[in-house]
């Protein structure tokens, strides 16, 4: 599987809201998409097979500090290491701008994800409790210059 990534572009918002349909969660309208685009701070990065977008991330840099905000996969491409070289490929952008924190949150209730993030080096800092409704968010962190 020869996968690309590549920074988002306006064209990709389409597809962006395609995978939008596969999270019950939180999701981004073209509205959201499209301002996002307008905002340095935001960093979107898309994960491409033969030209189809398999998945993205988005992702803030605020001077030392970066935030995940979302990462999805197609349903029919997870394990397949596709969010791993998402994060990468951020984790690059973070070095290259200087970041020295990486921050996400997660529900409580996402073991998957949890695990995910975990393997790849994340460490569990604190929760909030009942930030998506009735579920906690367990917040992580990733030290960039560690790494």
């Amino acid at each position: 599987m020869n996968i690309l990534l590549r920074p988002a572009k306006i064209s990709d918002i389409s597809n962006i809201l395609m995978l939008e349909g596969q999270t019950q969660f939180d999701k981004y309208s073209q509205d959201s998409l499209t301002q996002m685009f307008n905002l340095d701070y935001y960093k979107i990065i898309v994960a491409t097979l033969d030209d189809k977008v398999i998945g993205y991330i988005v992702a803030t840099i605020l001077f030392e500090d970066a935030d995940i905000l979302k990462i999805i996969v197609d349903s029919k491409f997870r394990r397949r290491g596709v969010g791993k070289q998402l994060i990468d490929n951020l984790l690059s952008i973070c070095k290259e701008n200087g970041v020295k924190k990486l921050h996400l949150e997660v529900r409580m209730d996402n073991s998957t994800a949890i695990n995910f993030y975990e393997d790849l080096g994340f460490e569990y800092e604190f929760s909030r409790k009942n930030y998506y409704g009735l579920i906690d968010a367990k917040i992580y962190g990733m030290n960039i210059n560690e790494n």
